[in-house]
């Protein structure tokens, strides 16, 4: 299932270094950083650097947010569950498509050297 949270700027910076210290993660094109051995650096939500006191709004599976501080989700300002299967999302979205745009790397996440 596909759940909406709220966090606060410097929530979604401990998820961010999580992300970093996996290799990275697949993201949203809002969001990007770098990351630094094991931490994320330069991070910027629509262009704009990370505020920590700010809410952002995510989009993540159910099954990620409920790993909780394992991923560096250690507090949620708001969660509302849906009822809609990230598959079935997916689908409608490409559905709506003429065509499949093709893939491209962007830089959301880059690593760099050490």
């Amino acid at each position: 299932m596909l759940d909406l949270v709220k966090v606060k700027g410097h929530v979604l910076r401990s998820i961010c270094d999580n992300m970093a210290r996996s290799g990275g993660w697949p993201v949203s094109k809002e969001l990007r950083f770098e990351i630094h051995g094991e931490a994320a650096r330069n991070i910027t939500v629509g262009g704009k650097p990370l505020d920590e006191d700010r809410i952002y709004s995510l989009a993540m599976p159910d099954y990620v947010i409920n790993l909780g501080e394992r991923i560096g989700l250690d507090s949620i300002v708001e969660r509302k569950s849906q009822t809609v299967l990230i598959r079935d999302v997916l689908i409608e979205h490409f559905r709506a498509l003429d065509s499949i745009p093709p893939v491209e790397l962007d830089g959301r996440i880059k690593l760099i050297e050490q």
